[in-house]
């Protein structure tokens, strides 16, 4: 299979997986917070700049929506969607949520199939339309983006802190190192 073949198969595979998910988010709430998370998720999930342009990163892709999924339909919400996207692209996830092989089912999360098998023609909405959903569930948000760029912001500054001090250990080190040897 070519590279192009897996991209356009993965897209179809999230496609499928947007279809599915919609009509559970739509069952959660309006306007409750699981919901909200859901839309920002799924408008994260659709964003082409967080998921990246290779083959791995759509498999990542896959897979959290599928995790989503999965959720949804046992009637929990858990990590890592229980609080808002992180900026950027999409973290790997961790080996016991999922099996990152995409072959087999034998995480936590992934021990139920997820049922029809999707070809492309079957697609009913095109991805811009679940985008698209997911931005209005969001426009009269509850969540104020003044709170998360308030603590971004403070966990960059304590990042950069701690980068700070590591550098000054590690050149202490060397000091203290460079001071034995030359003993």
């Amino acid at each position: 299979m070519s590279r192009s073949d897996s991209c356009v198969s993965l897209d179809s595979e999230f496609d499928q997986f947007l279809l599915d998910l919609k009509p559970l988010v739509l069952r959660l709430a309006h306007k409750s917070a699981e919901r909200q998370l859901c839309a920002l998720w799924i408008r994260k999930l659709c964003d082409p700049g967080a998921s990246g342009p290779g083959i791995m990163c759509r498999k990542n892709r896959n897979l959290y929506a599928r995790l989503l999924l999965l959720m949804l339909r046992k009637g929990i919400l858990e990590d890592p969607f229980t609080h808002r996207p992180e900026e950027g692209s999409l973290k790997t996830l961790p080996t016991y949520m999922v099996n990152t092989t995409l072959t087999a089912s034998f995480s936590i999360y992934f021990d139920e199939p997820l049922g029809q098998s999707f070809t492309p023609s079957e697609s009913q909405e095109p991805r811009s339309s679940v985008l698209n959903w997911a931005s209005a569930e969001l426009r009269d948000s509850m969540w104020s983006s003044t709170p998360v760029s308030l603590t971004h912001g403070y966990l960059e500054l304590k990042t950069k802190v701690l980068e700070a001090k590591h550098q000054e250990e590690t050149l202490r080190m060397q000091q203290k190192h460079d001071a034995e040897i030359q003993k």
